[in-house]
C-alpha cells in the first residue's frame, strides 16, 4: 500500500522489505541500519500554512531526503510526521552517522514557498542488525527507542544502546508523574539572584523549576519541560511557576517590596491567545504589580512563531511586563523582529560568558551582544557569571546585570531569604532600619 500524497511505503512495506534484507547481509557479514526521524512541529506547520501548501512542503523535503539515499536504500513513511529508512549493506556502524549528518545539513537547509523560507527541524533515532537485533520487528523498534529518547533529551540524533535501553525513562510514566508532581507539590521553585554590576545592587530573580524526586531520582529541567510540551502538560506547568514565583515572592515583600522575579515562557505557551489573560489574572490572584514580572523567552520560540508570539508579548507589555530573550546569541533572530518586538532585556548566554576570559572569539560575541542592547536601549544581563574576573571585565565592557554562580546559586525561596540578609549585594528598596 502507498502513501498517495507521497507514493513512499508505510510502516507494513517497510517490515517486509527489512525483514528480507537482513538474511543476505547478515550472511554476507554486512550491516543493515534502521534510521527513524521525525519532523518536528509539523502539525504547526500544517496550521500555519494550511494543508495545500503543507503538502508542497512536505514534497520537497521528501525529494530532498531521496537525494541522500543510494539506489538501494528503502524510505517509507511510517506515521503522518514520520519517516523510516532501511540502509543494507554497510560495512561499519559510522555509516548510518554519515547518513544522518547528510540528511541534517540536506533536509534542514531552509524551504522557499511564496518568498517565505519554512526551515524543517528534525530528530532521529538509529539501530543497526546484527548488533541491537536480527528480526525486522525488534531492529525498528530498536530505532523507535533511540527517537523516543533524542526527543525526551532534546537531541537530534540518539543510537540505540541495550544497557541505556535497560533503565530507560519511560515516556508515559514520566508523563503520568508529571502531571501528579505538579498536581501534588511534587515540583520545587528554586530562584538565582541577579544583580546590578555597576551600582552592586540586587535586580531581581530568575524563577528555576526543579524535579527533586522523579519516577527514576531529580529529574533534568530540559526532560520534563521537554515531556510537559509534548503532553500538552506544559501550560499546568507554567500555571505552576506562575503561581509559586508570585506567591513565594510575597514571603520577601518586608525586606525587599515588589522584588522583580522572571519566568521562563515555552514555545507552545506564546502562541497560546489566552495567555496574557491567565497571567493578569495570576497576578491579581497574589496581589502583584505587573512590573515586578519578567517574562523570559528563548530566540528559537520567537522565531518558531514569530507573527503570533509578537502579538501575545506586545499584549503583555501593554500591561506592564517587562520582556527578556533569554539564551541571546544561541538562536536564529532577526533584527527586524527584534526591532518590532516589545523587549525591555536581552540575556547573554553562558555558553559566551563562562570562558570569555580566556576566549577573545566569545569576549568579543559578548561585546557585541552589550553594544547591540545599548544600541537599542535595552538592559543586558550576562548569565554564567561565575568568579570575579569575569565580573569586573563584565563591568569594564559595559554590562549592566550579572547572573551566575558567583553572584548566587539557585536556592530554595527558604535559602533566598537567608542569602539576602547575608549576601554583599546591597538591597535596593530595603526597608530602613
Amino acid at each position: 500500500m502507498y502513501n498517495a500524497i507521497t507514493t513512499l511505503p508505510n510502516r507494513g512495506d517497510l517490515l517486509g522489505t527489512l525483514e528480507k534484507s537482513l538474511n543476505p547481509t547478515c550472511d554476507a557479514g554486512e550491516l543493515v541500519a534502521v534510521i527513524v526521524l521525525r519532523v518536528q512541529r509539523l502539525k504547526d506547520v500544517c496550521i500555519e500554512y494550511g494543508y495545500t501548501e503543507s503538502d508542497t512542503i512536505i514534497e520537497e523535503f521528501i525529494e530532498r531526503l531521496h537525494s541522500c539515499l543510494r539506489d538501494k536504500d528503502y524510505l517509507a513513511r511510517i506515521n503522518t510526521d514520520e519517516f523510516a529508512l532501511v540502509l543494507p549493506g554497510l560495512k561499519n556502524q559510522a555509516q548510518p552517522i554519515m547518513a544522518i549528518n547528510k540528511i541534517q545539513r540536506t533536509c534542514c537547509a531552509p524551504i522557499e514557498l511564496d518568498g517565505r523560507e519554512i526551515k524543517m527541524k528534525l530528530a532521529f533515532g538509529s539501530s543497526v542488525s546484527p548488533d541491537d537485533a536480527d528480526c525486522a520487528d525488534a531492529l525498528l523498534r530498536c530505532a523507535d527507542l533511540a527517537l523516543r529518547d533524542a526527543e525526551v533529551g532534546d537531541l537530534e540524533s540518539v543510537r540505540y544502546c541495550e544497557r541505556e535501553a535497560s533503565e530507560p525513562v519511560q515516556a508515559l510514566q514520566l508523563e503520568t508523574q508529571l502531571e501528579a508532581a505538579i498536581n501534588a507539590g511534587g515540583l520545587q521553585a528554586c530562584y538565582q539572584p541577579i544583580v546590578d554590576v555597576e551600582t552592586g545592587e540586587f535586580a531581581g530573580v530568575e524563577m528555576l523549576s526543579r524535579w527533586p524526586n522523579g519516577p527514576f531520582g531529580p529529574v533534568n529541567p530540559s526532560t520534563f519541560v521537554n515531556t510537559a510540551e509534548k503532553s500538552g502538560l506544559i501550560m499546568p506547568l507554567t500555571l505552576w511557576c506562575l503561581n509559586n514565583g508570585l506567591r513565594e515572592c510575597g514571603d520577601w515583600q518586608a525586606i525587599l517590596p515588589n522584588v522583580p522575579v522572571s519566568i521562563n515562557f515555552s514555545t507552545l505557551v506564546l502562541t497560546d491567545p489566552h495567555l496574557p489573560e491567565v497571567v493578569l489574572r495570576a497576578l491579581n490572584l497574589w496581589n502583584r504589580d505587573s512590573d515586578t514580572l519578567t517574562v523570559e523567552v528563548t530566540e528559537s520560540a520567537i522565531m518558531a512563531n514569530p507573527e503570533t508570539c509578537l502579538q501575545i508579548l506586545n499584549q503583555l507589555h501593554e500591561h506592564g511586563l517587562k520582556i527578556a530573550i533569554d539564551d541571546f546569541g544561541t538562536g536564529h533572530s532577526s533584527l527586524a523582529y527584534l526591532k518590532q518586538l516589545p523587549v525591555d532585556i536581552l540575556k547573554i548566554d553562558q555558553s559566551f560568558v563562562t570562558n570569555m576570559v580566556d576566549s577573545l572569539a566569545d569576549r568579543r560575541i559578548v561585546q557585541s551582544v552589550i553594544d547591540l542592547a545599548h544600541n537599542f536601549d535595552l538592559t543586558v544581563v550576562a548569565e554564567g557569571v561565575e568568579d570575579e574576573e569575569t565580573l569586573d571585565t563584565l563591568t569594564l565592557m559595559g554590562c549592566q546585570r550579572a547572573q551566575g554562580y558567583h553572584v548566587g546559586m539557585p536556592m530554595p525561596a527558604s535559602e533566598l531569604n537567608a542569602w539576602f540578609k547575608g549576601s554583599p549585594w546591597e538591597l535596593f528598596n530595603a526597608p530602613a532600619a
